[in-house]
């Protein structure tokens, strides 16, 4: 005989999470969600690209900048604040670019 939980729903099965109220506008579907997203796997690859060599470059603090500034873009651009996320997407760039330089081992 079984007794709890699990004997009104089933051998084994779990609740149902509830979605949190306003948790279907929550998805990945502005072009900032997408864009934010592209360049943090960028820099998430680029970060164990490095890791992996025997003398690193860089340390992971020097990661923090471009990630923080991904969830600042994308706060401002679901917020309707766009012109305030394109300039802050295109400021992690430019410190992706000249500070992080992904492309300094094709150089020399």
């Amino acid at each position: 005989m079984t007794s709890g939980i699990l004997a009104d729903r089933g051998r084994g099965a779990l609740p149902k999470p509830r979605p949190r109220p306003g948790a279907e506008d929550r998805l990945v579907d502005t072009i900032y969600d997408w864009i934010t997203v592209a360049i943090f796997a960028g820099l998430i690859t680029l970060f164990l690209q490095r890791s992996s060599l025997s003398e690193p470059v860089d340390s992971i603090l020097h990661y923090a900048p471009p990630a923080v500034g991904c969830m600042i873009a994308n706060y401002f651009g679901n917020n309707g604040q766009g012109v305030i996320a394109i300039g802050v997407i295109l400021a992690l760039l430019a410190y992706i670019w000249f500070v992080l330089r992904p492309l300094s081992h094709w150089e020399s």
